[in-house]
Formats: C-alpha cells, sequence, structure tokens
C-alpha cells in the first residue's frame, strides 16, 4: 500500500548552515569519512593482495533497510568491488564476490560502524524535522498497564 503523498505546498523546514554545521553528530561523522577516502588506497591495495592469495567467494547480503543498502553498496564501490542483484531477488538482496577474509575483516566491520553513525544521524535528522515541523515532543509513547478485564456474570 502507498503512503499518503504529502500537500505539494508542504515542504520539510530548512535549517540555518549555522545550525547544520554545528551539529555534533555531522562534525563526528565527516572525519570518519574523509580518513575513509584516504584510507581506500591503502584498503584497495589490500584487497588486491588477498585476491593475489585466496578465491573470491559470492556472498549474499540481506539488507531490508534502504539507507543501510545505499551506504553498502557505496562502501563496495569505494574499494573497487561490484556489488548486484540477481534478476528475481528482493531489492533487500546485495552479492558481493570478493575474498572471504576482506568481507569478513575489512567490508563488513566497516559498514556496522558506518552505518550505526547513519542511523544516528538519520534519527537526529528525523527529530528535528518532527520537533519544528510538527510537535516540540519527540518522546516515544508511554506504556500503559493493560486494561483490567470486566468482571464475569452479567448481573
Amino acid at each position: 500500500m502507498p503512503l499518503p503523498r504529502q500537500p505539494a505546498t508542504w515542504k520539510p523546514p530548512r535549517c540555518s548552515d549555522e545550525a547544520r554545521d554545528s551539529s555534533p553528530r555531522r562534525i563526528r561523522f565527516r572525519p570518519r569519512v574523509h580518513a575513509g577516502l584516504h584510507n581506500a588506497e591503502r584498503i584497495r591495495a589490500r584487497l588486491a593482495e588477498l585476491r593475489g592469495r585466496e578465491t573470491d567467494e559470492e556472498l549474499v547480503y540481506s539488507l531490508p533497510d534502504p539507507w543501510k543498502r545505499k551506504l553498502f553498496v557505496a562502501l563496495c564501490r569505494r574499494y573497487g568491488l561490484k556489488p548486484y542483484r540477481e534478476r528475481g531477488r528482493r531489492y533487500s538482496t546485495v552479492i558481493v564476490r570478493a575474498p572471504k577474509a576482506f568481507q569478513n575483516e575489512t567490508l563488513w566491520p566497516e559498514f556496522l560502524a558506518l552505518s550505526e553513525e547513519l542511523h544516528a544521524h538519520l534519527n537526529e535528522l528525523t527529530e528535528r524535522v518532527i520537533r519544528e515541523a510538527i510537535n516540540e515532543d519527540v518522546s516515544e509513547a508511554p506504556e500503559q498497564a493493560s486494561p483490567k478485564a470486566l468482571p464475569e456474570g452479567g448481573g
């Protein structure tokens, strides 16, 4: 079932460059990404070395979250891998051919670390949009005790 469309006039609130740049999460995320760009060449060299010793294995990843799937595909491409999905497979499926050691010791741990950062960043952004456009209270719904059962016997 498709989600209802927002009215054409509704636009998410825009925050100033100052507010955007002062976000502590954003400041922490950027240096890690930039450091990753500098390390990409070193990691590609390690991948080439592993490919000289090990054969590539095809591993199937199931990534139902679209943001994390995009992150994983981008990370694969950064290292020169060619992620793909076989026809008929779910969109959440991503297949990668690379040495198993590379996938287990480098690719997957880096993906997990970056996906935590991405999740925190998206959570912060979501809360800010809700707080500014909908309601100040972004807390979870409180838990209540279950209603008590009606007494037996109708009277």
